[in-house]
């Protein structure tokens, strides 16, 4: 079985007192990759309601922004660059609480401690 992309129980723990209040944002480091052409690492802002995790990724290397968003109750999920850009849209190839994947070979890793 899959652990979904479900990066904030503890988190939510600490800072809701009701289990099912999910609403959390955290900064951190994120590994964007794709095969060799993408190697962009930097910061990011991780944010989670319910079952959707909204990742927002700058490129130290250049400034540039992309956004992943993971619907965890499909193991789904889009990557957008440039703000405009689909660069990979669809069923996940992995989708854990440190990394997820999708099938086109876009891979984000993040670093949230």
């Amino acid at each position: 079985m899959k652990k979904h992309f479900l990066i904030f129980a503890p988190l939510v723990a600490v800072f809701c007192s009701a289990a099912y209040a999910q609403n959390v944002e955290v900064t951190g480091r994120c590994h964007l990759t794709y095969k060799d052409s993408v190697n962009a690492r930097g910061t990011c802002k991780v944010h989670q309601v319910g079952d959707t995790v909204t990742i927002k990724g700058t490129v130290e290397e250049n400034g540039q922004k992309y956004l992943a968003i993971i619907n965890n109750s499909k193991n789904e999920g889009v990557l957008l660059g440039a703000g405009t850009f689909t660069l990979a849209d669809g069923m996940l190839v992995k989708n854990e609480s440190d990394e997820v994947r999708w099938r086109n070979g876009y891979e984000l890793r993040l670093n949230l401690r």
